[in-house]
């Protein structure tokens, strides 16, 4: 009798021969073959289940999804980050099986800015970068998904999700970007709801016009969960404008404005922020709440924050209202935040000096005879930019 000396075809599959049949050893199974098959052929897919990483690869090392022990006929699975999904024997795991399973799952939550657009032609397609995130936030690894519909007549519904792939990393980041598909719009105003509510105004020009060269940043407006609000926003003039006085080339700049005047149903609208040349020109709005508010008579502050798209390195002159000053971009020299315009102290009595971060140029003096309630560097400051104002 003559025998072959084994031959590996499959790990855990293996094939001998004699003068009458052909035989494969199929994860412990032995298989009889017809002449012409080969223990390769896939005659062994039925008794050796196969584990496979999504990632790529059988699960483990090379040889354990397929001398596994497992009883024959055990169907095929895939280990979807830890979970084990059966598949259908025309399925792989690079299918989309796992995706239930290895995406930690899509949240609703509104978009926080529409930001580094030029303009919006009419008649044409246009993909807007949207962002969810702000200031102190940290994101890693998320997704922003967005789907786009026309309820009504200049009116556009974004529904939009945060979506987690559960990533691990060592950093992270204030802000998740993603864009938005329009559809061509017709010119003119048109509203914007994000997940039902009114967020944003987008400006539709014809196609034919070429606006000056800049970016736009627009925060969306905050909402009343229980009565809804007034639409659209009005402008208003802040009493107070805060900003870096220095920031790294390539980032979003925040504005902080506050509404010295809002009044208890004041609600922040949207903050627009127009970047052309070398001016960054801030147009805060409020909205008012839809609730039958008994309101009293008095002044109530409301801080807003506007954001800049991102910035290249230069000096940038900041307009909000008939408040001006300048930021340096990519240079560390300069103050750590401006604020203005000048408050008398009979205003700032009311706010105090208290519960905000630490401001350089806002240290209160330790001469109380001093009408400013500032240091001396300070008042210097608030003096040149009085003298540039005039």
């Amino acid at each position: 009798m003559r025998y072959l000396l084994p031959l590996v075809f499959l790990v855990g599959c293996f094939g001998s021969r004699n003068r009458d049949t052909e035989r494969c050893d199929c994860c412990g199974t032995t298989v009889e073959i017809e002449a012409g098959e080969t223990c390769a052929s896939g005659v062994c897919d039925p008794f050796c289940s196969r584990r496979i990483d999504p990632d790529g690869g059988v699960d483990g090392a090379v040889d354990a999804g397929f001398d596994s022990g497992v009883d024959a006929g055990d169907p095929m699975t895939c280990d979807c980050c830890g979970t084990e999904v059966t598949i259908d024997p025309d399925q792989n795991c690079d299918s989309g099986v796992c995706d239930p399973f290895c995406l930690v799952g899509c949240e609703e939550r509104p978009i926080d800015l529409i930001c580094g657009y030029s303009h919006i032609p009419a008649g044409t397609p246009t993909t807007l970068p949207v962002q969810i995130g702000g200031r102190d936030q940290c994101f890693c690894g998320e997704t922003v998904q967005c789907s786009v519909g026309r309820p009504g007549s200049f009116t556009l519904e974004l529904s939009t999700e945060l979506c987690s792939a559960g990533a691990l990393c060592d950093a992270c980041f204030p802000f998740v970007e993603g864009t938005c598909n329009l559809p061509a719009l017709e010119e003119g105003t048109w509203t914007v709801n994000v997940n039902g509510q009114p967020s944003f105004e987008l400006g539709v020009i014809p196609s034919d016009v070429l606006p000056e060269r800049g970016s736009v940043c627009q925060r969306r407006a905050d909402h009343d969960s229980f009565c809804g609000v007034t639409w659209p926003a009005r402008a208003y003039d802040p009493g107070l404008v805060c900003h870096p006085g220095t920031a790294p080339a390539g980032t979003r700049i925040a504005i902080e404005v506050t509404d010295s005047c809002g009044g208890c149903g004041s609600i922040a609208g949207e903050c627009r922020v127009d970047v052309f040349d070398n001016i960054i020109r801030v147009q805060p709005r409020s909205l008012a709440s839809a609730c039958d508010i008994d309101c009293p008579a008095v002044c109530i502050e409301r801080e807003d924050v506007c954001y800049t798209p991102p910035l290249d390195a230069g000096t940038w002159q900041i307009e909000v209202g008939d408040y001006t000053s300048t930021i340096e971009v990519g240079t560390p020299l300069g103050p750590e935040e401006v604020c203005g315009p000048f408050i008398p102290p009979t205003l700032r009595s009311s706010r105090g000096t208290t519960g905000r971060r630490n401001r350089s140029v806002r240290a209160t003096s330790s001469a109380p005879s001093s009408p400013f309630p500032f240091s001396i560097e300070t008042k210097a400051l608030y003096e040149k930019r009085r003298r540039f104002r005039a």
